[in-house]
């Protein structure tokens, strides 16, 4: 269920070929899956651990780019991010995820390391719908 949303106000040609190579480093760096072969009926999860490994095989990355933003009241290059998961939200993966997208935002999107944000978010499973129910 990861999501990963990127604003900046940089203009990005190749979004779709990011959204790749951040669905593998969010993979990587939450240790979830990226995707899962879709079931047009799922299985109804008996457990709490069920409903964490079935919702874990989802993830979402959203770029959006041009956006009017400033950062210490300027509009050069810049972003904000926000990652959303229910788990794998704490102090030590947070840091851990932090420097691996300030990695990717440098090297692969050509934003500076230092002029932007990374918010996390720990989301219940009953606060997060999907396909008619929540997790």
């Amino acid at each position: 269920m990861p999501i990963l949303e990127i604003f900046t106000n940089k203009s990005i040609p190749n979004k779709k070929d990011l959204a790749v190579k951040a669905t593998k480093l969010m993979s990587e760096l939450l240790g979830k899956p990226e995707s899962v072969a879709p079931s047009p009926h799922p299985p109804v999860p008996r457990t709490w651990s069920q409903t964490l490994t079935n919702m874990s095989k989802l993830m979402i990355i959203k770029i959006i780019d041009d956006v009017c933003l400033t950062f210490a009241g300027t509009f050069d290059p810049a972003y904000t991010a926000a990652v959303y998961s229910i788990g794998k939200i704490n102090p030590e993966m947070n840091a851990n995820t932090s420097a691996g997208l300030n990695k990717f935002f440098v090297e692969e999107m050509g934003l500076p390391g230092d002029r932007g944000y990374i918010a996390f978010h720990d989301i219940k499973g009953s606060n997060m719908g999907y396909n008619g129910a929540t997790f």
